[in-house]
């Protein structure tokens, strides 16, 4: 049986969700890095990213995809994967070496 690992590493803690489908895992993943980038702290999107993530309301545009979880949970496998490699790009282009979190979504056999 095919199944899902979240795997999380930050300041030297490891953590790990296991998952019995992509979306299930990819769903987690990207709430996480969401949480990582303190979006859960935000009023809205807009506040994110104008005043969190820095973005020029005249000159930038707010990224596509939402943080909004029940959005997440409508959204195939293959979006929840493309919108997390989105965000991870955006996440290493923005924070710090030091302070970043590294999640990684892997998938294992279940044998007997």
């Amino acid at each position: 049986m095919k199944i899902y690992v979240v795997a999380t590493c930050y300041e030297s803690d490891i953590c790990a969700s296991t998952h019995l489908t992509r979306k299930g895992a990819y769903l987690r993943a990207v709430q996480d890095l969401w949480e990582f980038m303190g979006a859960d702290g935000c009023d809205d999107m807009e506040d994110f990213w104008y005043n969190r993530m820095g973005l020029d309301d005249e000159d930038d545009e707010i990224p596509k995809w939402e943080s909004d979880y029940q959005v997440l949970r409508t959204l195939s496998a293959d979006a929840l994967s493309e919108q997390y490699a989105e965000m991870c790009q955006l996440y290493w282009d923005t924070y710090e070496w030091s302070d970043r979190v590294d999640i990684e979504v892997c998938h294992t056999t279940v044998t007997a």
